[in-house]
């Protein structure tokens, strides 16, 4: 499935190539690249790294798990490697999950909660950003009579639709008692907070619940600022509002398990929604995507070779002095 998600990838990356008349890669315009706003770039992913981590330790440490910035940040660069480059978010949740598990082997099933939650408060923030900003351009987003763009806006309002109502639905009935009890109180209706019955202990943290969902929409803004600073690192500016406009939608579909990070997606929607708005057209739409795609990514190889380097160096032994388990 791996070498199959990557031949695709590869296949629609050609394909977004193709479309901007761009024989290779090495054909992208790069000559000016504008090394300030890149820096920038790059920090802006970093940004969104470190609201991933800290955001993932919120939940860790409702769960009863002491785990410090510093290894949530260790931890969250590792899943970032292989979220980018190797099994998605199935790659980087295991990652964590090992990790973790290690150092707190009877909490197995706090653990997959505290990904969980962390993988709720993520759709939520990408709901409520495609709710706000995407939508309401659905006008300039189709204009261009291209079948593509209309689908992918389709297709992310079922799965943001669906996916979003029911996370909001779960949040609401978990973290508001009264609707909780309305629903326990009626036999025909207990039923559909049955599953949710294991997140109860989540009541009373309902102000860290709030926190954590703040950080992940500020984390998110942080990985679309890395796209926006690409553009004008590639001297080919896209306003915030387009990026605001297109990113949660971009996101929903390269998330997907198609291609590995969304690769060569990524590109073709670009092409589609920013093509006719750069001055440099379709081409220059590539090039944002790589290079903001690269912007974030280079976080991902920091962590892959930070675990290269631990695993060498401590060969089995797991987790770090930054985990303490609290009695």
């Amino acid at each position: 499935m791996l070498i199959l998600r990557l031949v695709i990838g590869v296949g629609l990356l050609w394909w977004a190539l193709r479309k901007a008349e761009v024989v290779d890669l090495q054909n992208l315009t790069l000559e000016n690249l504008h090394l300030g706003w890149l820096l920038l770039a790059v920090v802006f992913g970093g940004l969104a790294v470190l609201g991933w981590a800290v955001r993932w330790r919120i939940f860790v440490q409702i769960s009863g798990m002491n785990l410090s910035l510093r290894e949530s940040m260790r931890l969250t660069l590792f899943a970032d490697f292989f979220n980018f480059y190797f099994l998605g978010p199935l790659g980087a949740d295991g990652i964590r999950a090992v990790f973790l598990n290690k150092r707190f082997p009877n909490r197995k099933i706090k653990i997959a909660h505290s990904i969980i939650m962390d993988h709720a408060v993520g759709l939520m923030a990408g709901t409520l950003l495609y709710a706000v900003f995407t939508r309401p351009q659905s006008r300039w987003i189709t204009e261009n009579n291209s079948l593509v763009p209309e689908i992918a806006l389709y297709t992310t309002d079922l799965i943001l639709g669906i996916l979003g109502f029911l996370t909001l639905s779960g949040f609401a009935a978990i973290c508001i008692p009264a609707i909780w009890n309305h629903l326990n109180s009626k036999p025909f209706l207990r039923p559909m907070i049955a599953p949710l019955k294991p997140f109860a202990y989540l009541q009373p943290h309902r102000l860290q619940v709030c926190k954590a969902q703040l950080i992940s929409i500020g984390s998110i803004l942080c990985g679309y600022g890395a796209y926006w600073c690409a553009g004008h690192a590639v001297t080919q500016p896209v306003s915030a509002m387009q990026i605001l406009a297109i990113m949660p939608m971009v996101d929903a579909i390269a998330a997907l398990p198609i291609t590995i990070s969304g690769l060569g997606i990524r590109e073709n929607l670009f092409v589609e929604l920013l093509g006719s708005h750069l001055s440099a057209g379709a081409q220059a739409a590539v090039t944002v995507s790589l290079v903001g795609f690269a912007a974030t990514g280079i976080w991902g190889l920091i962590g892959g070779i930070w675990l290269g380097c631990y695993k060498l160096k401590t060969g089995t032994q797991p987790a770090s002095e930054g985990v303490t388990q609290k009695v």
